[in-house]
């Protein structure tokens, strides 16, 4: 990818002001930014003050706001045309991932890749379809789609799924059929259902979250 037409990101860390010994890479939801979903690494960064914390922006407009961004088409589309959308937007964020992890010359082993609804879908899918696997995968409040498409997965990272129990845009239900298709596809996987919480990410999450990425990631001592 030239760097001239490389996805705008923001980024925080290391706290310690060295050279980061991992990426947390933060996919934002649809309507949002990266700006929008950075604010985790302030919390991240007290466990793991040696990464550096990077949200990407993506490129498409979210129907008509003027500021709001989506990663693929999603609202009001049938099932078919979201995994249609995943399909085209994994390999432009695979490109910027592997900029990236070069400028920090790093590897794919030093990365945990974690969205929020749509930004999860994305990570989750991109992920499970790379020529080296992440340390691992976070979603928020996302979802494993296509449902049953781990026939094509080039890549095994481990993945930890953070859910509201009160979700009405993707039932926790979802979230229990992912696990069972990716155990059985090798795939290790956990997950967490917080009590009262809907379409969202909250304390709980994010605290749980960060346990996951402490035991993933190289450079998880503080």
């Amino acid at each position: 990818m030239d760097s001239t037409n490389r996805i705008k990101d923001v980024m925080i860390g290391p706290l310690e002001g060295r050279k980061p010994e991992c990426l947390v890479i933060l996919l934002h939801g649809a309507n949002a930014t990266g700006s929008d979903i950075i604010g985790m690494a302030e919390v991240l960064a007290k466990k793991m003050p040696r990464a550096r914390y990077i949200a990407p922006t993506a490129v498409h407009s979210y129907m008509d706001t003027p500021t709001g961004r989506q990663w693929f088409e999603l609202q009001g589309q049938p099932m078919e045309a979201i995994i249609q959308g995943l399909q085209q937007a994994a390999p432009p964020l695979e490109d910027y991932l592997q900029q990236v992890v070069a400028e920090h010359g790093l590897g794919f082993e030093d990365v945990v890749i974690a969205g929020f609804s749509q930004g999860a879908m994305l990570a989750l899918y991109t992920a499970l379809r790379l020529s080296t696997p992440v340390a691992g995968v976070v979603c928020f409040s996302g979802m494993l789609l296509p449902a049953d498409g781990v026939d094509e997965i080039t890549a095994r990272p481990p993945v930890c799924f953070l859910h509201g129990a009160d979700d009405t845009v993707i039932p926790a239900d979802r979230i229990k059929q992912a696990i069972t298709t990716l155990m059985a596809a090798n795939v290790r996987s956990e997950y967490h259902i917080c009590k009262g919480l809907g379409h969202a990410i909250n304390p709980e999450s994010v605290h749980y979250a960060t346990k996951f990425m402490t035991r993933a990631l190289p450079c998880r001592r503080p």
